[in-house]
């Protein structure tokens, strides 16, 4: 029961429509918005799940304020990561993209805890650094404008230009990505200043990279230098 594509799309379907509030895109999400405002934290200075929506381009942003009493009590001491993923949201017309931002567990080996959320058809970095700048607005509104926002010692991501200037740009404020390469090689070969330590090193996941440099290997190398090219570049 409930296996049969058919089966799955009648229900994927219906909840469609269950969730619909209006035939019209925009007065559905706002509808949705304010009836999320009375459910969730209605006693918090920001209430609610979605926080911001756009329809051209089409962007949601979405988090609580527990998401953002989370960040604040833990994000400047534990990893975070954030990802986007193309695969949760099918749209034939539209590129959607589900982007999240979550800190580890807790708890040893638990599932990561997701602090904010974006779905968004436009994917540049400055879309990324949107996202951000909305949690941090909402983030000064509960801790106050004179207080700094945390800012997280690592930033994990997959290999995707666009997480790396947007980390470097949210987090490290003046750092570009020529000073960040510059400081990377300054810690790796142990001379590396009191701020080169303090600010958020921002992680790119190394199976991604490696992969990177197996297809660009791939392209000038023989077959069997390959796996010799990627030994080096992993030194």
């Amino acid at each position: 029961v409930g296996s049969s594509r058919s089966v799955i799309r009648k229900i994927s379907s219906e909840g469609n429509v269950k969730l619909r509030r209006d035939d019209d895109l925009e007065k559905s999400l706002r509808q949705l918005k304010s009836e999320q405002t009375e459910k969730l934290f209605p006693g918090e200075q920001i209430t609610g799940y979605l926080q911001e929506i756009s329809i051209d381009p089409l962007r949601l942003i979405c988090f609580t304020a527990g998401g953002i009493a989370a960040y604040h009590k833990f994000a400047s001491t534990i990893p975070l990561s954030w990802d986007a993923t193309g695969g949760i949201i099918v749209n034939r017309k539209k590129r959607i993209f589900y982007y999240e931002l979550t800190m580890s567990s807790l708890d040893k080996g638990g599932s990561s805890l997701p602090i904010a959320v974006m779905l968004s058809a436009s994917h540049g970095t400055m879309d990324i650094i949107h996202w951000m700048n909305c949690f941090i607005e909402k983030y000064k509104q509960v801790y106050g404008y004179t207080n700094p926002f945390p800012k997280p010692p690592v930033i994990h991501s997959d290999r995707a230009l666009v997480f790396l200037l947007a980390g470097i740009q949210v987090f490290n404020g003046d750092e570009t990505m020529d000073r960040y390469i510059e400081r990377c090689w300054r810690i790796i070969q142990r001379v590396a200043t009191k701020r080169d330590l303090e600010i958020t090193v921002v992680h790119s996941c190394l199976g991604h990279f490696m992969k990177n440099v197996k297809v660009n290997a791939s392209k000038v190398l023989g077959k069997k230098q390959v796996s010799f090219g990627m030994w080096l570049m992993a030194l």
